[in-house]
C-alpha cells in the first residue's frame, strides 16, 4: 500500500512538473517578441537573448521563418513593421492550414486577429504572424486535421486577457483543445517544426529562431 502512495505522489508531482514547464500564464506588459540586436544581427539563441534581457524568466521561439531567419509573414517590434504580411494569392495551391492570424501586443494588452489588412497594425507595439488559428470566439478551428502528431507550440487569450504560452507534443485538435480546456477564448499556432520554452535557471539550447518571445 505504502509503495502504491509513493507511486500515486510521485506520478502527481511529474504531471505537475510537465504542465508547468509545458504551459505558462503571463501578463501582457511583461511580454516583449524580438528578432535582431542593436547591430541588426538575428539573436537566433535564447542565451543571446537571456544576455540582452538579464530579467527575462521565461522564453519561447515565435513563428516560422526563413532558413536565413527572417519571420515569415506580419512582424511589428517596438511600433515597427519589419516584416510584411503575407496574404494568401491563390489558396488552391496552399499547403498550410488556415486561417492565418495575428497575435497582437498593443498598450498592455493582447489579442489575437484574423484581418489580413496591413493597415490594421500600423500602430501595434507588437505583432506577429503564424498559422493555424486554433481557437475563435472560444470554439475550436474545424478546419483542423487529425494525425500529424509532433511539438508544436502556441500562443493564446484567455478571458481575463491573460496570455497563455504552450509547447507540446500533439495534433492540431488535441493542441487547439489544450487551448480550451486552459480557458483560452482565441488561440493561435506558432511553429510545429522546431519549438521550444526556455525557463530561468535552465539552461539554455543552442536551437536557432528567429523570433523570440521573452517574459521579464
Amino acid at each position: 500500500m505504502n509503495s502504491m502512495i509513493r507511486f500515486i505522489q510521485t506520478s502527481i508531482i511529474i504531471v505537475l512538473l510537465i504542465s508547468s514547464v509545458n504551459g505558462q500564464t503571463f501578463s501582457p506588459s511583461n511580454i516583449k517578441i524580438v528578432w535582431k540586436d542593436s547591430t541588426a544581427i538575428p539573436y537566433m539563441l535564447f542565451k543571446n537573448v537571456q544576455k540582452a534581457y538579464p530579467n527575462a524568466t521565461f522564453m519561447i521561439n515565435g513563428g516560422k521563418s526563413t532558413k536565413s531567419h527572417h519571420p515569415i509573414g506580419l512582424y511589428v517590434e517596438n511600433g515597427k513593421r519589419l516584416s510584411p504580411i503575407k496574404t494568401i494569392q491563390n489558396p488552391k495551391i496552399s499547403t498550410g492550414v488556415k486561417p492565418s492570424g495575428v497575435f497582437v501586443i498593443n498598450k498592455g494588452k493582447a489579442y489575437i486577429s484574423n484581418s489580413m489588412n496591413q493597415g490594421h497594425y500600423n500602430k501595434v507595439d507588437y505583432a506577429i504572424q503564424s498559422e493555424p488559428i486554433l481557437i475563435w470566439n472560444g470554439k475550436l478551428n474545424r478546419k483542423l486535421p487529425r494525425g500529424k502528431t509532433q511539438m508544436r507550440n502556441g500562443v493564446g487569450i484567455k478571458k481575463d486577457g491573460m496570455v497563455y504560452f504552450a509547447c507540446l507534443k500533439m495534433d492540431y485538435r488535441e493542441f487547439a483543445q489544450h487551448f480550451l480546456d486552459q480557458g483560452c477564448i482565441s488561440a493561435l499556432q506558432l511553429d510545429d517544426e522546431q519549438s521550444e520554452i526556455w525557463q530561468k535557471e535552465a539552461k539554455p539550447s543552442y536551437s536557432r529562431y528567429a523570433t523570440i518571445f521573452v517574459v521579464e
